[in-house]
């Protein structure tokens, strides 16, 4: 088998690796609900500290912190930063092509794991390109003996604290760029800009 064909294998297995890890991970129950007394104290003094810790990003005029609180996998309420919705100018200006679409992704014809999988994986590398805009492609949802899955399910994915590390603000697209079956989404910087 030459070097090249090898290569390629490796990195296909990774990915398979990668797609069934993540789905594994993400329908794990543990097995005993009850933890410790020492070792709740010990997650609400980090959780504590990390949120001190942590600067948020944010369009308000008001450059405060804001946290808000989501439902977490268990339903339980936590904190977390707040993803905002883009404001008018912004909107119009990424409408309009003042601001560029840096990437796009397309996740027709994806079955529910595969779309979140694939979601994950584009937001966090354009995240570490440096890109801000994206735009994600999720379709209507409108065809006979559909029910639009993809469509009710990736604003709540966005929404979810995964994906709070990776996404400052997201909005339904504008006609141009696939309406109500699209959204743009503005990426958090990875690095500090001074």
């Amino acid at each position: 088998m030459a070097k090249g064909q090898e290569e390629k294998r490796h990195k296909l297995l990774m990915l398979e690796d990668s797609f069934l890890w993540e789905k594994v991970c993400r329908t794990t129950i543990p097995l005993h609900d009850e933890s410790s007394p020492f070792m709740r104290e010990d997650v609400e003094n980090t959780k504590h500290k990390k949120l001190q810790e942590r600067h948020i990003f944010s369009f308000s005029q008001q450059n405060q912190k804001r946290l808000t609180m989501v439902k977490n996998s268990r339903g339980m309420l936590e904190q977390t930063e707040k993803i905002y919705f883009f404001d008018r100018t912004t909107h119009r200006k990424i409408a309009k092509g003042h601001y560029s679409i840096e990437a796009c992704i397309d996740l027709h014809g994806f079955i529910q794991d595969e779309a979140y999988f694939f979601l994950k994986k584009f937001l966090q590398s354009s995240q570490q390109r440096g890109l801000r805009y994206v735009l994600v492609i999720t379709g209507k949802g409108q065809s006979h003996g559909s029910n639009g899955v993809l469509y009710q399910y990736v604003p709540y994915w966005l929404s979810t604290p995964i994906f709070q590390y990776y996404i400052h603000a997201f909005e339904k697209a504008s006609r141009q760029h696939g309406g109500n079956g699209a959204l743009y989404v503005r990426l958090r910087s990875l690095y500090k800009r001074k």
